[in-house]
């Protein structure tokens, strides 16, 4: 990402730093799991970010400097601690070898960002596990096979299978997520 972003940036003219800058106007942060792997690499109890990267974002809105995050994002994670912190976030999934080409592109206006999530993120953990509870399916409170029932009743799973079936799309609403299943930007 970082050699990306410094090569676009060398076109329009704009210096890039590793770390931090002599007064910078913007920092990007990226953050989140590695781009090429197939499982997790925190404990599956941590769909949140670890310590020290939660703690670059503070430190420069701390500072006063807006705060665009590059979130690596290959499974919901709990994103409320720090969300409003950041005066963007772009999600990145796992980009492979041209996440960072395209994460330059889109930061410097070469197109206009979409897409959408292709799950629900949750306000916090407890959303996902019952009180007390391990992340395995027998304790999770949502069902492992719908990307958008946080929070749903037995009864509006049921509804959420039936319009499935039917061939229709299902509501989106249920629970109180953070961010509903298809929430993000058709491009502007």
């Amino acid at each position: 990402m970082l050699d990306a972003i410094r090569t676009r940036a060398a076109r329009a003219g704009v210096n890039v730093y590793s770390g931090d800058a002599p007064n910078p106007k913007l920092a990007i942060v990226a953050v989140g799991e590695t781009s090429y792997t197939h499982a997790t690499n925190w404990p599956k109890e941590q769909p949140y970010l670890p310590p020290d990267q939660l703690k670059l974002i503070q430190d420069f809105r701390a500072r006063g400097i807006p705060v665009v995050v590059a979130l690596v994002l290959p499974r919901p994670y709990v994103i409320t601690e720090w969300r409003d912190l950041a005066s963007a976030i772009v999600v990145t999934y796992r980009g492979g070898e041209e996440m960072g080409p395209a994460l330059a592109g889109l930061l410097f206006g070469d197109y206009a960002p979409s897409g959408k999530l292709p799950w629900q993120l949750p306000r916090s953990l407890a959303d996902v596990l019952r009180p007390g509870g391990a992340d395995v399916p027998a304790d999770a409170v949502e069902s492992w096979d719908l990307p958008y029932d946080l929070g749903a009743t037995a009864t509006e799973r049921g509804q959420i299978r039936a319009s499935i079936d039917a061939g229709q799309p299902p509501a989106t609403t249920y629970g109180n997520p953070l961010y509903p299943y298809g929430a993000g930007l058709t491009g502007f």
